[in-house]
């Protein structure tokens, strides 16, 4: 009998353990992805406006050790002059997938509309277009930009200004190399010249490109993070 009982009682504790265990997890699921997207959207929203976020993991107790099955995130309006790209796009990994959406960006006092960039699996790709006029606006007056694809590593940017009176223009690349984004002067005595728009040893550019029409530009890169 005292056997039975000891037994009896050992399977009562073990199913109420399994018990608690099922309402911490359902529990967890229900308000995790919650506090994981409030976190997401006080962050942004301390530079930008509009910032709706959502967070999905299953497990949720997946959140717990910084790992998320999929986000989402949506900003009306984003000041990024304080935020570095690598940061940024490093932080994605932490999550399968990733979908952010943002429909003004400002950064550098360069305006970008329809903002997009997607993480899947440790790639990614973004797009985001530049009107001609926001481009002029932070250019020396009379100096104006042309930007032409090239190829799937790079596009061109063609410079003209009026100077007394004779046309004079130059061009470079824009191009991905080795996981850098660099601005290389077309002409091959120039190329010392040669400027590092974006490096990060988290993330690797593997592709760009330009488009125009309209008055305006639309520009996308793909990358992978490292």
């Amino acid at each position: 009998m005292g056997r039975a009982r000891r037994r009896t009682r050992l399977a009562g504790a073990l199913g109420a353990a399994v018990v608690l265990v099922i309402v911490a997890l359902a529990l967890a699921q229900a308000i995790l992805p919650g506090i994981a997207a409030s976190r997401i959207r006080d962050s942004l929203s301390r530079s930008g406006q509009g910032v709706h976020v959502s967070v999905s993991a299953f497990p949720a107790v997946e959140l717990l050790f910084g790992r998320a099955d999929s986000v989402s995130v949506r900003v009306d309006r984003l000041d990024a002059g304080r935020t570095r790209i690598g940061d940024l796009l490093a932080r994605t990994g932490s999550a399968g997938h990733v979908q952010a959406g943002i429909r003004q960006l400002f950064s550098h006092g360069l305006e970008l509309d329809g903002v997009s960039l997607e993480q899947t699996h440790g790639r990614l790709q973004g797009q985001a277009t530049i009107t001609r006029q926001s481009l002029e606006a932070i250019l020396p007056a009379g100096l104006t930009l042309l930007a032409t694809r090239q190829s799937d590593q790079a596009f061109a940017l063609t410079a003209t200004a009026q100077v007394l009176g004779q046309t004079l223009s130059a061009t470079a690349l824009v191009q991905a190399r080795d996981g850098r984004l660099e601005l290389i002067p077309e002409l091959p005595l120039l190329r010392f010249l040669t400027i590092t728009l974006f490096a990060d040893p988290r993330v690797a550019v593997d592709s760009v490109a330009a488009g125009g029409g309209g008055g305006s530009y639309t520009f996308s890169a793909t990358g992978h993070l490292r």
